[in-house]
């Protein structure tokens, strides 16, 4: 699902073109929607109607949340086609298959070349509301792909932590976001950057032993460049992807152009690799 609020952040053409792929379904009013930011933070509301329109609820023991009055544009929400989603990552990315099969959240889309890294297994992940979910799902797949790469796309950025990031790494599972890695339009995954460093990061983990107490060549993921997206940011300042993304909403980060996917100046992220002292909030 998509909410009218996240679908506003595209472009009519955008719109338009995932519609035209089948990928985007006609909108439907949600039964439940995360809090809207104007109303600042707090849980997800159920969404009711109300003598004066439409108001979120919360149903808490233990704290008192009032409701809040919602638009339409706030329940909206579009119905995605996981089908059709897999069938155009397939032909964006360049990769072989057919077959769908959704087998609890996971999705396997096929096998792609990336070079100085070699055929990688790519798989879909979805949902991802439970960082839980998202690791059990990964440890099903280190099995069955053995010691090659595996590429696990998400709807957006998941936010793990350093511990669950390091496990991923060591067991070569690289998270790829197809909100922040896809170009307008289409799904085309820059595979490069997604896989610049990962292969001598993890022999580095390995090497060592364990995920923690690594210090990879960071400066060699951004010298050259004005700006990075967010992947290699969050693997520069050794935080989450989530984490990143709320630097660059907050203005800690600098972010270059207001494009998709959003690019972090890479000045900005010297700056804050030398005074990031203690953790984030």
């Amino acid at each position: 699902m998509i909410l009218h609020s996240e679908a506003a952040s595209c472009s009519a053409d955008e719109l338009a073109g995932l519609r035209a792929r089948g990928i985007l379904r006609p909108p439907s009013k949600a039964d439940r929607i995360p809090r809207p930011k104007r109303f600042g933070p707090g849980p997800d509301v159920d969404v009711h109607d109300g003598p004066a329109g439409q108001v979120g609820v919360v149903e808490d023991d233990d704290y008192h949340y009032e409701p809040i009055f919602l638009t339409d544009e706030d329940t909206w929400e579009y119905p995605i086609s996981l089908p059709h989603l897999v069938d155009a990552i397939r032909r964006d990315n360049g990769i072989d298959g057919a077959h769908f099969r959704n087998d609890n959240g996971l999705i396997s889309v096929g096998q792609r070349s990336v070079a100085g890294v070699g055929l990688v297994g790519v798989y879909l992940s979805l949902p991802n509301g439970s960082e839980d979910s998202v690791m059990a799902r990964c440890r099903r797949l280190i099995p069955i792909v053995g010691e090659r790469w595996i590429a696990l796309l998400t709807p957006r950025i998941l936010d793990l932590s350093r511990e669950d990031l390091g496990i991923l790494t060591t067991s070569r599972i690289v998270t790829i976001s197809l909100m922040a890695a896809a170009g307008k339009g289409h799904f085309a995954v820059n595979w490069d950057e997604a896989f610049g460093h990962a292969a001598r990061d993890a022999g580095a983990f390995a090497s060592a032993g364990t995920a923690k107490g690594v210090e990879p060549d960071l400066e060699r993921l951004i010298e050259g460049k004005q700006s990075v997206g967010i992947a290699t940011a969050a693997r520069y300042l050794e935080r989450s992807s989530g984490q990143v993304e709320r630097l660059v909403r907050d203005g800690v980060l600098k972010r270059v152009g207001q494009g998709r996917p959003t690019q972090v100046s890479t000045a900005s992220l010297r700056t804050r690799k030398g005074t990031q002292e203690e953790p984030d909030s």
